[in-house]
């Protein structure tokens, strides 16, 4: 998974584990207080505990979904796509990362198409370090005439893993984060797949596009 390098990592870390340190001495607190039968400053220092749990739980999934994601300030050069036909409407692309790893795919179609997702955080997320950020999703092959479109079995082949924290489904599950997020999009580019091919994929906040290295 991708980590992005000018999160301010060190802030999120340190009040995490600020409110990992409340958490645990309340806990232990109550515990010591009721063994020496003092019920209401236990009932006291679990209260507190609990008022703290959700708010540490709620920044380590933060910090954990953002984990597949990537930050984003300006059009980057992301990957390489290395088309090689293998047939009619066939063909095996290679997509190449700048951190030396490689993934393949046998695709169908007359074009390759990647899609990603953009997640743009608030201006509350901003005080963070949190501004914009990309996932890769998938890469897949695609027909150009509709009809063939729709009778052929879509190939289809996943370019990240499931994330530890799905931000978009606690999105849609809890309104409330929304003080946190601006907007999540999908975005996508094709290009042609017939012949063998090179082609840079830059993502910008705009969202993807792929460019012949020969241009």
């Amino acid at each position: 998974m991708l980590i992005p390098e000018d999160i301010n990592l060190y802030w999120i870390i340190s009040i995490s584990a600020l409110l990992g340190l409340f958490v645990f001495g309340y806990l232990i607190s109550a515990i010591r207080a009721l063994a020496h039968k003092k019920p209401i400053k236990s009932l006291s220092s679990l209260i507190k505990s609990i008022i703290l749990a959700p708010i540490l739980i709620l920044m380590t999934g933060f910090f954990a979904g953002i984990q597949g994601y990537s930050n984003l300030t300006h059009e980057e050069h992301i990957a390489t796509l290395k088309i090689q036909p293998t047939g009619m409407q066939s063909f095996i692309v290679d997509i190449e990362y700048p951190n030396g790893r490689v993934q393949r795919a046998e695709l169908r179609g007359d074009q390759v198409q990647v899609d990603a997702y953009i997640l743009k955080w608030s201006s509350v997320a901003n005080l963070l370090g949190l501004h914009t950020y990309f996932q890769l999703d998938r890469v897949s092959g695609r027909f150009i005439n509709f009809e063939q479109a729709k009778s052929q079995t879509a190939s289809i082949q996943t370019l990240s893993s499931k994330p530890l924290v799905d931000l978009v489904y606690l999105r849609k599950n809890h309104t409330w984060l929304d003080l946190f997020y601006d907007t999540q999009y999908g975005s996508s580019s094709f290009a042609d797949a017939s012949e063998s091919k090179e082609y840079k994929l830059f993502v910008s906040t705009t969202g993807l596009l792929l460019r012949n290295s020969s241009h």
